[in-house]
């Protein structure tokens, strides 16, 4: 039972991707460093119909050690040198912690792994040392399975229809049964920063005189198959610029990505999901259909065999960044955070969704990687302290919507970055259609490598590749059914 009504509704929805998450730490010009609390009122004045108490302690929050991940929930302090977005997560807090008579408290691990060890290490010794998890996807999850997070139905306060919690993350993330054991909203910010989209130099689409992709997002054209005709095209507009090397630092091309990028994004340009729930309760393969099947055979066609792309196989992304913002390429894809990096660059940028299939679907299909900050509750967690956990993960949702998420996309993102308004056009088009994906977050038997293994594996059909995933995601499944018949 729910132990209050809500008397606001937010208007925006928290939607968040990239299967690398991307880092926000070029915002804002560091001279504003006043922090306003007088958005924390409590009761029902606040606007979130949570209880008016102080309960004089700290919320321990486990997170990594990386920046990029640990101010998405925690920032110390402030000063002249701190960000937009750093500030208005540090405010974020203080209007919790002024409010709720709390202090938080972050507790780091080095990596993913460390982090792992120290959530064992916890649950096993009794009465849990944390309150709050922030951790790496894949990793909630495998901590979901081995027990050790607790059903966030149980969190009175938590109110998971409320629009500053992701609709699309709870109906991909709970079990068959209606479980739920991670989850995420406006209480990050990363997924917004993080959302796919598809970078363009507007000088060399003007020049070439080719239809502006802003256009063909308006008229419904912005298709897989228009995309691979413009890489083609100003490919070739561009080869007078290069040196004919191939190589990325010396070369020009039509289109630069690297094997997490583009082959990410593209199984799902198709419209479909990884792993689809089925009216049995049990998850069938969502991508080994045709469509899906020609989309990553034209994609393959476009950046082995077209000799317009320069495709990375390397674990980092600065080279094809770098490639861009130095005009030696037309197009390449990344999170949407890069744009306010991007903007010193002197490049005349644009952006528009990661392109869709055809133009039959209604939705680009844009999904939200697994490497962003998913949340979690500990299973050893003492029952009296979860009624203040669920109270202060409410509170840290909610003004997340009201004091980050509106400044960080429409202040920083719009703003800072873009130029034009029909940039500012395609980012709500991109809210609008991102989604969580439960194969890619969970990793079960890594379905979202099925881009890259196309390219790597020479062409073999995704369908091939598809089934070999489903049978060794089969022992994960049994373990994540299993969890609805637990205690």
């Amino acid at each position: 039972m729910k132990k209050r009504i809500f008397a606001l509704v937010l208007a925006l929805i928290m939607l968040s991707c990239c299967f690398i998450s991307c880092s926000d730490n070029s915002d804002g010009d560091g001279k504003d460093t006043t922090v306003n609390t007088s958005a924390g009122t409590s009761g029902e004045d606040a606007g979130h119909g949570l209880p008016d108490v102080q309960y004089g302690k700290a919320v321990v929050v486990l997170t990594r050690k990386n920046e990029v991940y640990l101010k998405d929930v925690f920032v110390k302090s402030i000063d002249e040198q701190s960000t937009a977005v750093d500030k208005a997560v540090y405010n974020r807090n203080q209007i919790v912690e002024s409010e709720f008579g709390v202090d938080f408290l972050s507790i780091t691990a080095d990596d993913e792994k460390d982090m792992d060890t120290k959530i064992s290490i916890d649950v096993a010794a009794g009465e849990s040392e944390y309150h709050i998890i922030a951790g790496h996807g894949r990793n909630m999850f495998s901590n979901a399975i081995a027990g050790n997070l607790i059903d966030w139905n149980e969190l009175d306060y938590v109110d998971l229809d409320a629009e500053w919690w992701s609709n699309s993350a709870r109906e991909e993330w709970s079990t068959p049964g209606g479980k739920l054991y991670l989850m995420t909203g406006d209480i990050s910010y990363m997924g917004v920063g993080s959302a796919p989209v598809m970078f363009f130099n507007k000088t060399y689409v003007a020049d070439s005189q080719l239809k502006s992709p802003y256009d063909l997002v308006y008229d419904n054209e912005w298709t897989l198959e228009k995309f691979k005709q413009y890489v083609i095209s100003l490919d070739a507009t561009l080869e007078v610029q290069g040196t004919g090397s191939g190589d990325i630092a010396t070369d020009t091309f039509g289109y630069v990505t690297e094997q997490w990028r583009g082959p990410g994004y593209a199984p799902f340009c198709a419209g479909g999901k990884t792993l689809v729930l089925n009216e049995s309760g049990v998850y069938e393969l969502g991508q080994a259909d045709e469509k899906t099947g020609n989309a990553l055979q034209t994609y393959y066609e476009l950046v082995v065999q077209s000799g317009a792309v320069y495709y990375d196989t390397k674990t980092s992304i600065s080279s094809i960044r770098n490639a861009f913002a130095g005009g030696a390429a037309a197009f390449y894809d990344d999170c949407i955070s890069e744009a306010v990096k991007l903007k010193s660059s002197g490049v005349d940028f644009g952006i528009v969704p990661w392109p869709k299939y055809d133009s039959e679907q209604e939705s680009y299909n844009l999904v939200v990687g697994c490497g962003t900050n998913a949340f979690g509750v500990l299973i050893n967690t003492k029952e009296e302290d979860r009624e203040f956990i669920s109270v202060i993960l409410e509170a840290m949702a909610y003004y997340g919507g009201t004091e980050v998420i509106p400044y960080y996309f429409d202040t920083v993102v719009s703003y800072q970055a873009f130029k034009d308004s029909d940039s500012i056009e395609m980012l709500k088009v991109v809210r609008r259609d991102l989604h969580y994906d439960f194969g890619g977050w969970s990793g079960f038997g890594n379905f979202t490598n099925v881009g890259r293994d196309v390219i790597k594996r020479n062409g073999t059909p995704a369908s091939t590749i598809l089934m070999e995933y489903a049978s060794a995601s089969q022992a994960a499944l049994d373990a994540w059914y299993a969890l609805d018949k637990a205690e």
